[in-house]
């Protein structure tokens, strides 16, 4: 399967105008799920942020005191890196399906990141966010999800030849939870019908 082009993605992304109202909605989501779990200036990690778009709205609202973006992708994260930011920040390549990093975040989250693997290498990707986190921390996951929303949406998009993640796979909540829940306990779940191609959530605490 064709994989999807990030250099080119991170390049173009300031461009399509639908994308920065729909970023707006994920942004919110995500902050407000993060200031329920009661965390003072928390450290937060996000895998595949590469230029993340929900950082700036994250920072500000949870009082961050430190924001680490971590992907493969030199393009994203050198706009990252570039970025002045409301606290501290880092970058770091790395990808999802190492087994070998361990670290101690409150947070770790990622926006569209899992769906981008076959069934084997999801469940890893899930996995590699646990790592991320201390004992108590928190594991926001969310993933595109094959509601009927979804589906038309993308076929128009396929169709019109504007739909650019070819290796882009729709999962459901079983699919995701089977692997998160070896390794801690569900928080909340939801569908983001807003943004019109439907994202799952996911928020589980390590245990």
């Amino acid at each position: 399967m064709k994989e999807t082009d990030w250099d080119k993605y991170y390049t173009n992304r300031g461009t399509n105008k639908i994308t920065k109202i729909t970023r707006g909605f994920t942004s919110n989501k995500i902050s407000n799920l993060i200031r329920r779990q009661g965390i003072n200036n928390p450290r937060i990690c996000e895998l595949g942020g590469g230029d993340s778009c929900v950082a700036d709205e994250i920072i500000q609202e949870s009082k961050a005191s430190y924001y680490e973006v971590v992907d493969n992708c030199e393009k994203g994260l050198s706009l990252f890196k570039a970025r002045n930011h409301l606290c501290e920040s880092g970058v770091v390549k790395d990808s999802v399906l190492n087994k070998n990093s361990v670290e101690n975040f409150d947070i770790c989250l990622s926006i569209g990141l899992i769906e981008h693997f076959n069934e084997s290498d999801t469940s890893k990707a899930i996995e590699y966010h646990f790592k991320k986190v201390r004992t108590g921390g928190f594991v926001l996951i969310t993933f595109p999800h094959p509601t009927w929303l979804y589906c038309l949406t993308r076929k128009i998009l396929e169709i019109t030849g504007a739909w650019k993640f070819p290796d882009e796979r729709p999962l459901n909540f079983e699919e995701v939870t089977r692997t998160c829940k070896l390794y801690g306990k569900e928080i909340h779940r939801s569908i983001n019908w807003k943004i019109i191609l439907t994202q799952g959530y996911v928020l589980y605490e390590k245990i």
